[in-house]
């Protein structure tokens, strides 16, 4: 380098660090702040039943359109939304006596709940839940089992 050069620009050795100091930019910290906030309302929820069967009681449950007439449904005893499939396949993911004992000892918001757990809450308060879904399955195949008895 030429010599008037070096000369004609003087460093000033306290501004040094200044100029070599990493800064944060304000962008990628709200990108940030916004992922953390973003991560924290995922695990919001509380899963009381082990994670794959409340996964696999999901997928079924999304077979049914609207979850909420299903119980009403099912409390009033009706049968006109329902099918022979419908039942036998809600028959199938019924929470065990296990799931509902952690069900009623939950005393959380129930809106905190995953789908699946929500579901078997409202399913649980309905009363003999379990033979009323028997009763209205036998009622929709009582005319196919009595053509098979009676020739």
């Amino acid at each position: 380098l030429p010599l008037n050069l070096l000369n004609s620009h003087k460093a000033d050795i306290q501004e040094t660090p200044a100029i070599m100091a990493l800064r944060r930019s304000t962008p990628s910290n709200d990108i940030a702040d916004e992922t953390t906030e973003n991560a924290k309302k995922k695990c919001v929820l509380v899963d009381l039943l082990n994670p794959k069967r409340s996964q696999n009681v999901t997928i079924v449950l999304k077979q049914f359109k609207d979850l909420d007439s299903i119980i009403s449904d099912l409390n009033a005893n009706k049968i006109g939304r329902f099918d022979v499939e419908q039942l036998r396949t809600l028959k199938t993911i019924l929470p065990g006596f296990e799931e509902v004992d952690a069900l009623r000892r939950y005393t959380g918001e129930i809106a905190k709940l995953t789908p699946a757990c929500s579901f078997f809450l409202r399913l649980i308060e309905i009363p003999d839940y379990r033979l009323r879904i028997d009763c209205l399955l036998l009622r929709l195949e009582f005319h196919r089992i009595m053509e098979d008895v009676v020739p």
